[in-house]
């Protein structure tokens, strides 16, 4: 029968015999070697004693484990972008920071978004602090760099706080307000923080190469901190839809028109007729351009209403992205002066400003203390130079001056200890050796008395060497030493102004002699008490613009204030024309590898909009505790039960 089986099934057949075959040759040596069935019961033995311990072993490791999982349980771990692992803390800091520029160029529309790039800023900081809500929030914003206390996020955007978040037409120094912010931070003893810088990054406002020094400051402060503050720089991108800007170069006055001549600049490289809404005095009229891409220079003539000595004009472009930067505002009328009086108590001085100031043919009369106490023709209109200690009661007939019209231009006295006056107090004398003289490093290009010149060529401001200064404490400053202190200030009283400088003329203490900064500077302050400022114009958010407190609004807003907002002011019988900076039209941003290379600090990092519930979201791991010793105690029971063996045989048992 065998032999009709497939060799397969032969096969199978074997294979199924082959375990009973061996089984039963090793009952029959067992019962032959009786001393062989002994060695295999005891290796038997002690191979299931092995077993039971790593049982044992493997039953305490899951105990363990089980116990360890409660502990991280009950500790409520968390896990963040900002941790490798987890952490069994939530990392909170003590207090949020939002430094927000509330620069011009922040009112432009962001990219994906019908919201301006700063409210963009508040919403992504709003959604910021979620992710701490026990941390304190506070903002410091580029206007008037004072620390704000948010009680609620959603207030951010309302309109009761426009004044301290809502829209400027200013400009902005980020390394410097962040500085203000960390030195903030360290007289109040923060021990953690979280500082977000919420800006455009547009070129102006950082001043990469001007502010060098901040910025490495800045990076110390804090690496110094070892992680414990942290600065995160949200960079908001701007659509890229139409928009034009315009600003007035000039202006020229003729006993019948008023010429301004225009800069329009557009970010498409299209031409069109664009019509310009011009209003003389609250007059509207229209006139139509034939635009140019990318920019176009224009001279509109505008005819001067009659028996109208003085007065406003407004410039519109047509609505398009970014409406902040469409208008332009202008003031005519002259204002001849009819002589410069000059008061030193320096003989060097007197002869080197008397120089400077006569230059265009204009009369200068030098005075001693006497004569200027007396003089009554020091009327309003006057442009003084004075330098020396001068107390009352001249000090008071210079304010009065100044309040009345008059622009007094102050040099400091030769004292080793400080000076007050009404006009300006002093700071005490410094001095510096001739191979470390202090330098000037900031000031405004743009606009004012230490502008470029026409042919766009810089004043030579860091060439000049200064070994002795007195600083002025009163007025705004126009530039900075490197050190950060004043080296030149303006302080509007009434309808006059007052100009500080912190050195003088003489070789002893500084080059400022060799005229290539005196010289234009004075020739400046002269033609800007001559001619009308619509030619110079003052910019929102300037120094003049702080001073001015008591202005009323012409156009805009009956709130509005020249600090915040462009326009026409009046003031003291006078109209003043305040508009966009100049620099807030550049639209040139930099990169962060600027930035990086100056600071590298891996405390200092950057993420775009959109991003912060990414980089700041934290999850709680509980759960997953939870589940993991759920499943340590299941797999301690189940090595805890006895063997089957054990079990059968105590089943069978007797």
């Amino acid at each position: 029968m065998i032999s009709f089986l497939q060799p397969t099934a032969l096969l199978g057949l074997i294979l199924a015999l082959t375990p009973i075959l061996i089984h039963l040759l090793n009952l029959m040596r067992h019962r032959t070697q009786p001393w062989a069935a002994m060695r295999f019961i005891r290796q038997a033995k002690k191979f299931s004693s092995r077993f039971s311990k790593i049982r044992r072993w493997l039953t305490l490791l899951a105990r363990v484990l089980a116990i360890a999982s409660l502990v991280f349980l009950l500790a409520r771990p968390i896990t963040s972008p900002d941790h490798s692992l987890f952490s069994f803390s939530p990392n909170e800091p003590e207090l949020t920071l939002l430094v927000l520029d509330r620069s011009a160029s922040m009112e432009r529309t962001c990219e994906g978004s019908n919201l301006s790039l700063r409210e963009k800023a508040l919403r992504e900081f709003g959604t910021i602090s979620k992710a701490w809500p026990n941390s304190r929030l506070f903002c410091i914003e580029t206007v008037f760099a004072e620390p704000i206390l948010i009680d609620d996020p959603d207030t951010l955007g309302k309109k009761e706080m426009t004044d301290f978040f809502g829209p400027t037409d200013s400009d902005a120094n980020l390394p410097r307000t962040i500085n203000q912010a960390l030195e903030w931070l360290r007289e109040t003893e923060v021990k953690s923080a979280e500082i977000i810088v919420a800006s455009d990054f547009q070129s102006s406002s950082w001043q990469i190469s001007e502010n060098a020094k901040v910025l490495r400051k800045i990076s110390e402060v804090v690496a110094k901190r070892e992680g414990m503050w942290k600065i995160r720089f949200l960079k908001l991108e701007p659509d890229r839809s139409l928009n034009r800007s315009m600003r007035a170069q000039t202006v020229r006055e003729t006993d019948q028109s008023i010429l301004p001549t225009l800069f329009i600049r557009s970010n498409q490289n299209s031409n069109e007729s664009i019509g310009v809404e011009v209003r003389v005095d609250g007059t509207l009229s229209l006139i139509d351009f034939n635009f140019t891409a990318p920019q176009s220079v224009w001279t509109p003539k505008l005819s001067r209403p009659a028996q109208s000595p003085s007065g406003w004009i407004t410039l519109s472009l047509p609505a398009d992205a970014s409406s902040s930067d469409n208008s332009h505002y202008l003031t005519y009328g002259k204002t001849d002066r009819e002589k410069i009086s000059l008061l030193a108590s320096n003989s060097e001085v007197r002869r080197v400003l008397e120089a400077a100031a006569s230059l265009q043919g204009d009369e200068v009369s030098s005075l001693s203390v006497s004569e200027a106490t007396n003089e009554t023709d020091l009327g309003a209109g006057k442009l003084i130079l004075v330098q020396g200690n001068f107390e009352e009661p001249l000090g008071k007939k210079f304010i009065a001056m100044v309040e009345d019209g008059a622009t007094v231009v102050l040099f400091p006295p030769e004292l080793k200890e400080s000076f007050r006056s009404d006009a300006q107090n002093w700071a005490p004398l410094e001095s510096i050796d001739e191979n470390n003289a202090f330098s000037v490093s900031q000031w405004n290009p743009d606009s004012g008395i230490l502008a470029d010149t026409s042919s766009g060529q810089n004043l030579p401001l860091p060439q000049l060497e200064i070994f002795k200064r007195k600083i002025p404490m009163l007025g705004q400053a126009l530039a900075y030493y490197s050190d950060g202190k004043p080296f030149l200030t303006r302080r509007v009283l009434g309808k006059g102004i007052i100009y500080s400088f912190s050195t003088l003329p003489i070789s002893s203490w500084s080059s400022l002699a060799e005229g290539y900064v005196l010289v234009p500077s004075i020739l400046r302050v002269i033609e800007e008490g001559r001619s009308s400022y619509a030619k110079y114009g003052f910019d929102c958010g300037g120094p003049e613009s702080r001073e001015l407190t008591n202005a009323k609004p012409i156009t805009g807003n009956p709130s509005d204030q020249p600090s915040l907002r462009a326009g026409i002011y009046q003031a003291n019988g006078r109209l003043f024309a305040f508009n966009r900076p100049t620099q807030e039209t550049n639209p040139e941003s930099i990169v962060p590898a600027e930035l990086n290379e100056i600071t590298g600090n891996p405390h200092l990092s950057w993420m775009g909009a959109d991003e912060s519930e990414t980089v700041f979201k934290q999850s709680e791991l509980w759960r997953f505790f939870l589940i993991l010793m759920i499943i340590l105690l299941l797999a301690e029971s189940f090595l805890g039960l006895p063997p089957a063996k054990a079990q059968r045989a105590k089943y069978h048992a007797p």
